[in-house]
């Protein structure tokens, strides 16, 4: 064999090692995001199942959503009775769905960057703020388009309680 294949074997066996390499560290970063995914949502939902115990409910309908900082916010229904909870660490509200007055977004902006992004219920009277992200970041990146969603789906699922609850 000349030197020129040689040289192009290397090159592709380099390749095929260095891509092997980027595809087994890939499943581990995925199955260690899926974990922490876990782990946040695991007290969160198990809370809501004794509420949905103890209230006598049927939470058919569920939302999950994660916070940049890795905290999960669970939202459930029960369509029948026309109740919602809502869940967070350390947080829990039930209520029926004409308990909610006004949904929002916020966007706090600098410049091209969003520096915050949350959105606020007001539930019965009170004014329930679920931050998404409170690190700023560029709307435009993929982390930014993610986040953008969470909060636009979080808002969404929120605001069609709301739109129940009023008919």
């Amino acid at each position: 064999m000349s030197t020129l294949k040689y040289i192009i074997f290397l090159l592709l066996l380099a390749l095929t090692i260095f891509n092997l390499f980027v595809m087994l560290s890939s499943k581990k970063r995925r199955m260690s995001a899926e974990a922490s995914y876990r782990r946040a949502l695991q007290p969160v939902e198990k809370r809501l199942m004794e509420i949905e115990k103890k209230k006598k409910l049927d939470f058919k309908s569920v939302s999950r959503f994660m916070t940049r900082d890795g905290k999960a916010i669970v939202v459930v229904a029960d369509e029948k009775e026309r109740v919602a909870a809502i869940a967070s660490d350390g947080f829990e509200r039930v209520f029926p769905f004409s308990d909610i007055k006004e949904c929002r977004k916020q966007y706090e902006t600098a410049g091209k960057r969003i520096l915050s992004c949350s959105v606020i219920a007001d539930i019965g009277g009170e004014e329930i703020e679920f931050t998404i992200s409170s690190t700023p970041f560029r709307p435009s990146s993929i982390i930014g388009r993610v986040i953008y969603d969470t909060t636009e789906d979080l808002y969404k699922r929120i605001e069609k309680l709301r739109e129940d609850g009023s008919r």
